[in-house]
């Protein structure tokens, strides 16, 4: 597994480092990623870094694929084929009984998640799609939707934002801009539709940490959007979700883990 001596912006971000350094709690962030298990197929594991870690540390496993992660009510919650929501710390079910949930997402202080084509708040549908929703993440106080029938929508709205030519697999809200990326090998920003990055994989993950644009996908890596600069390297394996949280809920995942 490749990790970096350190990872800070590149310094053909000059003109950004200032206002990135002065971003609340920007030493303070941590990352959850779920990768798919290459050689157990479908299988699901779940890991979290920061930069003072040598390397990743496995702290969880579902039985099949992590589709999406969410940092809500100060903890995190994973959901995938597995037909449940559940807190990646205790193993607690938040949810269960669902067909499949694809997408996490904290909006307007409840816990909002896609169940194949519906998207609910609690008991509650919000809107419902004709395809799988893969995607959901708020942008500038709004909720947006994305994922088999190829568009972006404004949720609440019901209000049409992008199309694209295959699946959505993930949204993301950075730096005032949203971006989307998917089976298009590619990531877009949404509102303007210009390509600012091309892969040669399908993306699953889009994550806005420590003032940079992370995607993950079955390249196996975690990279820099904008540089290519790699993150981590889990080989063989495919990233199916990245998450940002805090430093201390990575440490408090670790020792969990260590004492289970």
């Amino acid at each position: 597994m490749k990790l970096p001596d350190s990872f800070m912006p590149d310094k053909d971000l000059e003109g950004k480092v200032d206002v990135l350094l002065s971003t609340p709690d920007f030493n303070e962030q941590g990352l959850a990623i779920a990768v798919e298990d290459s050689t157990a197929v479908n299988r699901g594991k779940i890991y979290v870094w920061e930069p003072s870690m040598i390397r990743p540390e496995l702290v969880n496993e579902r039985k099949y694929m992590v589709i999406d992660f969410c940092y809500h009510d100060s903890q995190l919650y994973d959901c995938g084929a597995y037909t449940r929501v559940s807190n990646a710390l205790t193993d607690d079910e938040l949810l269960t009984q669902l067909s499949a949930a694809y997408s996490l997402c904290h909006y307007n202080g409840e816990l909002v998640y896609s169940n194949l084509g519906t998207i609910y708040s609690g008991d509650s549908k919000l809107k419902e799609r004709l395809g799988c929703v893969f995607a959901l993440r708020t942008h500038n106080g709004e909720l947006y939707d994305a994922g088999t029938e190829q568009c972006v929508y404004s949720t609440m709205k019901n209000k049409f934002v992008a199309k694209r030519d295959d699946t959505i697999r993930a949204l993301c809200s950075h730096q005032g801009s949203l971006y989307d990326a998917g089976h298009y090998m590619g990531v877009k920003n949404t509102y303007t539709n210009e390509t600012v990055a091309e892969r040669a994989h399908i993306i699953y993950a889009l994550c806005s940490f420590r003032g940079t644009l992370l995607e993950g996908g079955t390249s196996g890596m975690v990279t820099d959007v904008f540089s290519d600069k790699l993150l981590l390297d889990f080989g063989y394996s495919t990233v199916t979700a990245l998450e940002m949280i805090p430093v201390s809920l990575v440490k408090n995942l670790v020792n969990f883990r260590k004492k289970s």
